[in-house]
């Protein structure tokens, strides 16, 4: 499919759709990345298996049959997937596909969905700190490994321990061979990037940094010696985190987690309250019976709404987002567990 049709698709999805239409301007360059578009001619016939997560299936353009368990469900969009996607069962039930004109299909993966959703709460949050600065270095660092590794809860106490590190033209920042001290953000000038293959004699120019990239977040992780040497091209400056902060960081453990079957257990007893920090469109397409529905990026402006003298377990689509909820919740003297798994996970019964 051309580059230009992929394009107008995703902007469709993105400014149309839920939940796509609740990404930041961030996000949307990684729509493309958690979608699989299907251009089907009429009577074409796909089957489907669900993810782990339940994905979302849109229908862009056109009219499709679902036969599932026998049943047949027609669905025509944009219209009748325009605010309520069909959701692909679990991963072991296949589902027929049947276009009944020309169409164009878009499967989205629920689990990655969820989780760009989940950073740009996160970054909401960060802003109702008072925090601006923070909220953009939080961009830049999105799709660094060091920052895949951390637990959820930690982003952003990672990136308000990051220091700002003035460089100078011709400085060496990190040295091929050299042990891993440090990640790195470049926020302002430019720097080459020096590698040796195998056959090389001599050290290869690999590529120019510019302001927003990022590096030294592989050989921290690993904890192998450095692969390449940066040198600044030019006067710039630099966000650090530092190894040893890195490091206390992923040993950091403070979100407790309980298994459904626990909760379920914990909730029939009375001895503790659910908290939904879903987004409200996610809590109207379906939700726990009994549960309090406080969005994540509201959290912290309606906690009064919350009684100190209750325990709660706080629960999202799949566990990150609650984890962030339990923990700004803890620090404020609340007791509180995190689902594991959340809705995904879910056993038990459900509600529209």
């Amino acid at each position: 499919m051309q580059c230009e049709k992929i394009g107008h698709i995703v902007e469709r999805l993105t400014k149309h759709y839920l939940p796509f239409t609740l990404l930041s301007s961030e996000r949307l360059p990684e729509v493309p990345d958690i979608i699989r578009i299907f251009d089907l001619k009429e009577k074409e016939i796909v089957q489907m298996r669900g993810g782990i997560g339940i994905d979302y299936l849109f229908v862009i353009d056109g009219c499709i049959d679902v036969i599932l368990d026998g049943e047949i469900q027609s669905l025509a969009g944009p219209k009748d997937a325009k605010h309520r996607p069909f959701l692909l069962p679990g991963k072991n039930i296949a589902v027929t596909i049947v276009a009944a004109t020309d169409c164009i299909i878009v499967r989205a993966d629920r689990e990655l969905l969820d989780e760009l959703i989940s950073w740009d709460e996160m970054a909401q949050i960060t802003d109702v700190d008072g925090a601006p600065e923070v909220r953009d270095v939080m961009h830049l660092v999105r799709n660094s490994l060091a920052f895949k590794r951390l637990p959820w809860e930690h982003f952003e106490e990672a990136i308000k321990k990051m220091h700002k590190r003035a460089v100078k033209h011709g400085e060496f920042i990190v040295r091929r061979g050299e042990e891993a001290d440090a990640f790195y953000v470049l926020t302002a000038g430019s720097a080459a990037s020096w590698t040796m293959g195998a056959y090389d004699m001599e050290p290869q120019r690999q590529a120019d940094l510019r302001p927003g990239d990022a590096f030294g977040d592989l050989s921290l992780v690993s904890g192998q010696p450095r692969t390449r040497t940066i040198q600044m091209l030019e006067d710039g400056e630099l966000m650090v985190l530092e190894r040893d902060v890195f490091k206390e960081l992923i040993a950091k453990s403070q979100v407790k987690l309980v298994k459904p079957s626990q909760a379920k257990e914990m909730l029939a007893a009375g001895e503790r309250a659910l908290l939904d920090v879903r987004n409200p469109e996610e809590h109207g397409e379906c939700h726990i019976p009994g549960s309090i529905h406080i969005p994540l990026c509201k959290l912290k402006v309606r906690m009064g709404e919350l009684d100190k003298s209750k325990k709660y377990i706080a629960h999202c689509h799949a566990g990150s987002r609650s984890a962030i909820a339990t923990l700004i919740l803890m620090q404020t003297g609340f007791d509180v567990l995190s689902l594991e798994g959340g809705l995904r996970d879910w056993p038990y019964e459900k509600e529209n």
